[in-house]
């Protein structure tokens, strides 16, 4: 998981970090940092998917919609790889990057 630096000096890079990902609904996920872990301040987020098979054939991926100004989210059911990158919405917000490539 990656943070733009917020302050000079603080860490901004977490391997091995955990997203909680929520269904909201019949098409709505929510991304939040795991509770109490150093990257736990990141804000969480709220977005409308859609789902079918965007990146490839006979697959299942779900995918933010298309000019979502909160999250870019990607789950890639062929290989289940995810990628997450929020955006801040207010001047509160800690937006991050997540990425999960399965080997």
């Amino acid at each position: 998981m990656y943070s733009s630096s917020y302050n000079p000096g603080d860490q901004n890079e977490w391997h091995g970090a955990i997203v909680i990902v929520t269904k909201r609904g019949s098409n709505k996920l929510k991304v939040t940092p795991k509770p109490n872990e150093s990257y736990s301040f990141l804000t969480p987020k709220t977005f409308t998917v859609e789902t079918g098979a965007f990146f490839g054939e006979n697959t299942q991926d779900i995918a933010s919609l298309s000019g979502s100004l909160e999250v870019f989210f990607h789950y890639y059911g062929s290989n289940q790889n995810l990628s997450i990158s929020t955006d801040a919405q207010s001047e509160t917000d800690v937006r991050f990057d997540f990425d999960v490539v399965n080997q």
